[in-house]
């Protein structure tokens, strides 16, 4: 039996996966598509959000220390403004389609609306709104404007609701309720004759289209086998990209009747970030990397590697020639790419040109343009066992002794079965002959309410040894870091430039009665000593 909630964390599908398709470009002879220009520090902490304003007068980014700055990289590497008005972790931010108005969604469960030309008069800059129509962390926002030119906001939360309204007043136009899990991701169309369209992607990996205005109606796109955990129309909002928690890239051609996605394999880790500008397709992953891909043909046009530290999200700015790119990260960083598109069409068009010499080069935009299909792929393989036999874990002071088995990737998740008794190696992460972060799960209570092999994780704190033992070879660990984080904080398990260990539960105050769901982990965090 699989426990998904145990770590919701499916996400490593591939922290080591063999790439399926999506072959890079040579570019050795070619202009580079991608190119990174500079890296500012923000803060300490993860950050989580990032948009752009359409004026290209400000950039925006935000995350686990619960401010959002607001910075002009063209004048300065230092933040413009510095705006607090949350209590939690800022999970999305989206500026208004003309620039004078920026959102900001959050764990706290609330979203923020601030007037952009209004914050530098303010002796302490305050949002305009503050809607707290949500029940649970709010996880994506998005601005669009309808036939009528009204400005409407849409916040989609882990509630399982999406909340679409006016920005200035908070008022509700709708909500919609029918979804039977969290709602991870949301993104509009862009605005047509025929009303406003909004994608939106669910837990359970459904993806819905929800055509409202005019002409209503919903669609349901499935094939992903995770949340997907980005979106993205392209400029004429007839096909979608969503990038997915399993590292997999899937493109959505909507004027089919029945769309199936072409299938684009090369990150090594789920797909965080996602923008669509002309005919490239730009993501960003927990693996570090930003790639740089043709939309018609599938074919990887570029992947560099970030400052080394797992990417959280992207943001881009485009004139139609070029773009700029922002691309976050778990250490605080905000990386500035930038993104030559007519490079990305010339590699586009002289490799389809070798396939097939009478190909006619599609113009990035042009009406009526379609994309070309692309192969099919099946899921990414599992990555093969981590050899562990003979290993064993020791911490003293909560009298917890354990050997080590493998919780195998099954494809969606770990395979747990709920009366394991061990403690587990969470596969696709580091070992212990590897620098980095070896994640090992076990359970706090089993389904008969006995304790589980880490019940008395609560004992342990700071300062304390937990020594892990393989072939008589003794690795020990001080504890640094206990903490308790969301149930789909997928930071956990990232991978570390360091050595160390951690340990991974069910948090037991978390307990959902109704569900039977803990919405919560408690983790401890061991640095390797000796």
């Amino acid at each position: 039996m699989r426990i998904v909630h145990l770590l919701l964390l499916t996400l490593v599908l591939a922290l080591t996966a063999t790439p399926i398709i999506g072959q890079e470009a040579s570019t050795a002879l070619e202009a580079p598509v991608l190119l990174q220009r500079t890296s500012l520090s923000v803060t300490a902490a993860p950050l989580d959000a990032v948009a752009y304003s359409p004026r290209g007068d400000f950039l925006a980014a935000g995350g686990r220390d619960t401010l959002i700055r607001l910075y002009n990289p063209a004048v300065s590497d230092q933040p413009a403004l510095t705006l607090s008005a949350h209590t939690d972790r800022i999970t999305a931010l989206a500026f208004s389609p003309d620039g004078t108005l920026l959102t900001a969604a959050s764990a706290d469960r609330t979203v923020s609306v601030w007037a952009v030309d209004t914050l530098f008069a303010m002796p302490v800059p305050t949002p305009m709104q503050q809607i707290a129509q949500h029940t649970d962390v709010v996880t994506s926002v998005a601005f669009t404007t309808d036939a009528q030119g009204n400005l409407l906001l849409a916040s989609g939360s882990r509630d399982g609701t999406i909340w679409l309204g006016d920005p200035t007043s908070g008022v509700a136009v709708t909500v919609i309720d029918q979804f039977d899990s969290p709602v991870w991701a949301l993104t509009f169309a862009p605005a047509t004759a025929n009303g406003l369209l909004l994608a939106t992607a669910a837990e359970d990996g459904t993806i819905w289209l929800w055509g409202m205005g005019a002409s209503a109606s919903l669609r349901r796109l499935n094939g992903h086998q995770g949340p997907a955990m980005s979106l993205a129309f392209d400029s004429t909002g007839t096909r979608l990209a969503s990038g997915g928690i399993d590292g997999l890239l899937r493109l959505w051609d909507l004027s089919s009747a029945e769309p199936v996605a072409t299938v684009l394999s090369g990150h090594l880790a789920p797909v965080t970030g996602l923008s669509w500008p002309g005919e490239v397709i730009l993501t960003a992953s927990y693996d570090g990397a930003v790639r740089a891909w043709d939309a018609n043909g599938g074919l990887m046009l570029a992947s560099l590697p970030g400052t080394g530290y797992p990417l959280t999200g992207l943001a881009l700015r485009s004139d139609g020639l070029g773009a700029e790119v922002a691309s976050i990260g778990t250490e605080g960083m905000l990386t500035l790419w930038q993104v030559d598109l007519q490079a990305a069409q010339q590699i586009v068009t002289r490799r389809a040109r070798e396939n097939n010499p009478s190909f006619q080069a599609v113009v990035p935009d042009a009406p009526g343009a379609s994309p070309t299909s692309a192969p099919q792929v099946a899921a990414a393989p599992t990555i093969p066992p981590t050899a562990n036999r003979g290993a064993s874990i020791s911490i003293p002071v909560a009298n917890i002794r354990s050997t080590i088995i493998t919780f195998p990737l099954d494809g969606v998740s770990w395979a747990i079965d709920p009366w394991e008794r061990s403690v587990g190696h969470l596969e696709g992460t580091a070992w212990l002959d590897e620098t980095g972060n070896v994640a090992l799960g076990g359970h706090s209570e089993y389904p008969d309410g006995t304790p589980g092999i880490f019940a008395r994780l609560y004992d342990v704190n700071v300062g304390d040894v937990m020594i892990v033992s393989e072939n008589g070879i003794e690795r020990r660990y001080v504890v640094i870091e206990k903490r308790t984080v969301q149930y789909d904080d997928v930071s956990v398990v990232y991978p570390t430039n360091d050595s160390r260990l951690t340990l991974i539960t069910c948090d037991l105050p978390s307990l959902d009665p109704n569900t039977g769901t803990y919405l919560d982990r408690l983790v401890v965090v061991g640095r390797l000593v000796g």
